[in-house]
């Protein structure tokens, strides 16, 4: 073997092994005192793509794929038999911030120096407070990935609300997070069935009608 065929042959091996690397799926669970909800939240080559589960079911006909590279988001469908995704502008990092009312700007964060372990990856306590609420956060760096870079994106879908995560300080997964509210209500977020196994099918619109959202609702 010549220096350069075992050259390409390393490169090739390292390049599966940093796409793999990337593959990783989980369950985000979300519950407060009027409704719980679970996402399955996929990641696969700098994409990500988002399940429902609702009422215990998965949704597995209707799927977001999100491509912040190329700023595109899409809602895809595949009922009775169609195969479609609707295209929408990814608008830039930092658009769903409110300028002078942002409460993750005033946030204080401190670790505790506790620890557990949690879904067998260890994770340090961490107490994020502001004037609307206070956190407890147990996060693991166990985890090739950053949950807070993935939620940016989420907050760059709607922007209409209030970024929570644009000056969050924090990196790592936020395994299980509890939310007290100055108001008295509470919410509570964790993290389970991590995996580093991903259907591909759903970050590939081959074969889909990819249309605008104004074509979509122009053509009913």
């Amino acid at each position: 073997m010549t220096k350069k065929i075992f050259y390409l042959f390393c490169i090739s091996i390292l390049s599966g092994m940093i796409a793999r690397a990337q593959d990783y799926s989980f369950y985000l669970n979300n519950k407060d005192e009027h409704s719980a909800t679970s996402t399955i939240i996929s990641l696969h080559q700098d994409k990500i793509a988002l399940l429902n589960i609702e009422n215990g079911e998965l949704s597995s006909e209707n799927w977001v794929l999100i491509d912040p590279a190329n700023n595109k988001a899409y809602i895809v469908s595949t009922e009775n038999g169609e195969k479609v995704a609707i295209s929408m502008e990814l608008p830039p990092s930092g658009s769903s911030s409110t300028p002078g009312n942002n409460t993750a700007k005033t946030t204080t964060i401190k670790a505790s120096g506790k620890s557990q372990t949690i879904e067998g990856y260890h994770c340090e306590e961490i107490i994020a407070q502001n004037k609307e609420s206070q956190s407890t956060i147990w996060i693991t760096h166990d985890l090739p990935f950053d949950f807070f870079k993935i939620a940016k994106v989420f907050d760059r879908l709607d922007t209409e609300k209030e970024s929570r995560f644009e000056t969050f300080d924090l990196q790592g997964v936020p395994m299980s997070v509890a939310i007290n509210y100055t108001d008295g209500h509470t919410e509570n977020m964790n993290i389970t069935n991590i995996s580093d196994q991903v259907d591909n099918h759903l970050f590939s619109l081959d074969g889909f009608k990819i249309m605008t959202f104004e074509e979509a609702m122009q053509g009913g």
